[in-house]
């Protein structure tokens, strides 16, 4: 059976996706999946949203699917053709109106057209899209079948291990909320190098015989579409969608599911093999379309490890095509340069920079994700790109951290910043209080009034030191006017010091006050 077709014009505002999650948890940001049949939808931004405009989507005709079953397609038909152009912006300097990654190669090689047609226009350029609306509005059409679940056939005298095959991988953007799956590995890595967040292999396709998958790009969102269907692909684009080749071909056991987001314009169909993906989608709102082309049942295909590296993240890519997850990537594991890293349990990305683990707070070379070798003390400018004194402890599992909130070395009381992993050096406010350090990072903790110059003072100042901290910490009082015994005195919010000769504003009535350390004995 065929796959739904959904030909439609996305313009105007992006309406937020649901939560979407990582295909190696169930819980990451997945794309949306599948358009409904004879439906309108519409769409509106999640809450929160500063454009409160509504999309209205017209889906209202249907478009037979026609399987052109050429068995004897060869693998250089198949194979993703992909390269970035230089055009394309990094991820990181995507749209801020839209959200939308600039910049992905395309594999198409029927057109001719360019490679980076993945990049997401900026669809605040609405003269071009208005333009065509009206044509795909009224020309867009919707199959009014459900996906198929039925499979492709393979010469069932071989086994499906045997049969010549190659990788689908997925990827994901954080910006559009889109997924894109190519067979390309070149194409996957310059996409990651453009901001896409590495998701392994999807599923596994057969090159040497089964029903190609077609490929489009609308240019005025960025959206992909695959369809089995050669009547879907030729009524897109007449419609604008441009046309990128066979992406990879159907036939195996296995049923590759689809899902559709009714919420969103961009990232609408969700594609998977897992049943579990599939159902926890159906959970949070999504619909679920059942098989739309099948893949064989066989384990990935070997690749040479490598480190996938690009604005959102960095990936240490396995044997198998799938991520490190929770776990160190060791030096000169499978070729890994002799860099020492942590790859999370949340995505696999590995930590750069300053990143919370659990209860721990991991540090890092912010660009190659290299962990500290030293225990003890370490100074570095790798984390944050200025100079840090950090404290560094191992824990049972062998991976370094910094070690955060108040301890104690030498006799001498320090603080790491929580979330930073360096120690505070200077003042930070904490509950009614400040806490206090000298220029080495030593906390100011003997109690009462004492004249003291912080790092940061541009001499020595009068504070009131007691427990006035979150979490009963010791550091400066800075609540305002207090009394202690027959004397009145104004702790500055801004810094925590005694003021000791001002005017000043409190409880409703002016003030004076001179203090000095022999008026007032401290």
């Amino acid at each position: 059976m065929s796959p739904k077709v959904r030909g439609v014009l996305f313009c105007g505002v992006l309406s937020a996706a649901l939560a979407v999650v990582p295909l190696s948890a169930v819980a990451e940001e997945i794309e949306a999946a599948g358009a409904r049949a004879s439906e309108t939808a519409v769409l509106a931004p999640q809450d929160g949203s500063s454009d409160a405009s509504q999309l209205t989507v017209a889906a209202d005709a249907t478009t037979p699917v026609v399987k052109t079953g050429e068995d004897n397609q060869s693998e250089a038909n198949v194979a993703q053709q992909s390269s970035v152009s230089d055009e394309v912006k990094p991820a990181k300097e995507a749209d801020s109106s839209t959200g939308l990654v600039n910049g992905e190669s395309a594999p198409g090689t029927e057109t001719g057209n360019d490679k980076n047609e993945t990049a997401v226009t900026d669809v605040d350029s609405k003269t071009t899209a208005d333009a065509s609306a009206g044509s795909l509005d009224s020309a867009a059409e919707d199959a009014s079948e459900t996906p198929s679940d039925e499979t492709d056939p393979v010469d069932e005298t071989v086994s499906e291990a045997d049969v010549p095959a190659q990788n689908v991988y997925r990827l994901y953007n954080p910006y559009s909320g889109e997924h894109l799956y190519t067979a390309g590995l070149d194409e996957a890595k310059g996409l990651v190098g453009y901001g896409w967040a590495w998701e392994g292999v999807g599923w596994v396709s057969p090159t040497s015989t089964g029903n190609p998958v077609l490929r489009l790009y609308n240019p005025y969102n960025g959206e992909h579409l695959y369809t089995l269907s050669e009547d879907e692909a030729s009524g897109l684009a007449s419609l604008g969608w441009r046309r990128e080749g066979t992406a990879w071909l159907s036939g195996g056991s296995l049923g590759v599911l689809r899902e559709f987001n009714p919420y969103a314009t961009v990232g609408t169909h969700n594609y998977t093999l897992s049943s579990a993906e599939d159902e926890w989608l159906g959970t949070i709102g999504w619909r679920r379309e059942g098989s739309t082309w099948s893949s064989l049942n066989r384990a990935s295909l070997e690749v040479t490890p490598f480190w996938a590296t690009g604005p959102s993240g960095r990936w240490w890519v396995q044997r198998n095509g799938s991520f490190a997850s929770g776990r160190v990537v060791e030096p000169n594991e499978d070729g890994n340069p002799g860099i020492r890293a942590y790859a999370t349990s949340s995505n696999g990305h590995v930590v750069r920079g300053v990143e919370a683990v659990g209860n721990r707070t991991i540090v890092a070379d912010a660009k190659t994700g290299a962990l500290p070798s030293v225990e003890g003390w370490w100074k570095s400018s790798a984390p944050t790109g200025c100079d840090q004194w950090y404290m560094m402890a191992k824990g049972s599992d062998g991976v370094p951290y910094a070690k955060t909130g108040r301890f104690e070395d030498g006799g001498s009381a320090y603080y790491g910043i929580p979330g930073e992993g360096h120690i505070l050096v200077g003042r930070l406010r904490s509950g009614n209080g400040y806490l206090l350090t000298n220029g080495s990072g030593q906390l100011f903790e003997s109690p009462g009034f004492s004249w003291i110059q912080a790092a940061g003072d541009p001499g020595v100042s009068l504070y009131r030191i007691g427990g006035y901290c979150a979490g009963g910490l010791v550091g400066a009082r800075a609540d305002g006017m207090f009394s202690d015994g027959d004397n009145r005195f104004y702790a500055d919010p801004s810094s925590g010091r005694i003021r000791t000769s001002s005017v000043f504003y409190a409880n409703g009535v002016f003030r004076q006050e001179n203090l000095s350390k022999k008026s007032i004995g401290y």
